[in-house]
């Protein structure tokens, strides 16, 4: 889930939409000129022929307007053959940029919001990797609710292909731990393999939320004193305890 709330919109939609006003335009005018009907009608008669799937519309109102009879007539035929391609052409590349749009929306992005919003007492991992992604795996497995924040657009794709709820930003920026409900939140863990961006994200949590439980990773023993005086709950260096576990192992086969 991408936490950016705005976006420019796509240059492709506007052309659609500028293509469409000014067909309703230019036929508004001509039934103006040719009716002297007012511009709210116009509007409304041209607005109508466009999306007239069989081009009756269209059609009655020009033979109204000019006679069958008249020498003008076969020229109004074409015109009308050719307006029924630019009809299609107009509304299929309209269409198309709807679809497009209504694709870039990412309604899973929308469920998930929904269901962080529902969340209660659940766990922020902050920073997806190699460990914070077998840690997710021992939460999924315990059942327990978590939500991954992670910056990086690759990232936070591999996470939502493995069905996480995901939000795409950085953990260190308010707005985004206000996103993840980090006022409902019962833990949080730093797991960035950057110590500075870590101590910026406990920072900003205990900030958030006083009474929120924070752990958070160092790769370098003289952050911990730091971590721990920004008010991290707990520090750890994965490379102490993966050294200690392997000299267990060790010991154990030793023995």
């Amino acid at each position: 889930m991408n936490s950016s709330t705005g976006s420019e919109i796509p240059v492709k939609y506007i052309i659609a939409f500028a293509l469409l006003v000014a067909f309703v335009f230019v036929f508004a005018v001509f039934f103006i000129e040719s009716r002297g009907v007012g511009l709210y009608s116009a509007v409304y008669f041209t607005t109508s022929a466009l999306f007239d799937a069989v081009g009756v519309s269209g059609g009655s109102m020009v033979s109204a307007a000019i006679p069958v009879y008249s020498r003008a007539f076969p020229s109004f035929i074409v015109i009308l053959f050719m307006l029924g391609i630019i009809k299609i052409a107009v509304i299929g590349f309209v269409l198309a940029g709807i679809v497009d749009l209504i694709t870039n929306i990412r309604l899973r992005e929308r469920f998930v919001f929904f269901r962080i919003r529902k969340l209660k007492n659940g766990i922020l991992v902050c920073g997806f990797n190699s460990l914070s992604e077998d840690l997710c795996q021992i939460l999924k497995a315990k059942d327990m609710p978590f939500i991954v924040i992670e910056k990086n657009d690759s990232r936070a794709e591999a996470a939502e292909l493995l069905n996480y709820n995901v939000i795409t930003g950085d953990f260190g920026d308010d707005a985004v731990l206000k996103e993840a409900a980090i006022s409902q939140a019962k833990c949080v863990i730093m797991a960035s393999e950057d110590d500075f961006e870590n101590l910026l994200g406990v920072v900003a949590a205990h900030y958030l939320n006083r009474k929120v439980k924070i752990i958070t990773r160092a790769r370098d023993e003289d952050s911990v004193s730091k971590m721990q005086r920004a008010n991290a709950t707990m520090c750890v260096i994965p490379e102490v305890l993966a050294g200690l576990e392997m000299g267990n192992k060790i010991l154990q086969k030793v023995r």
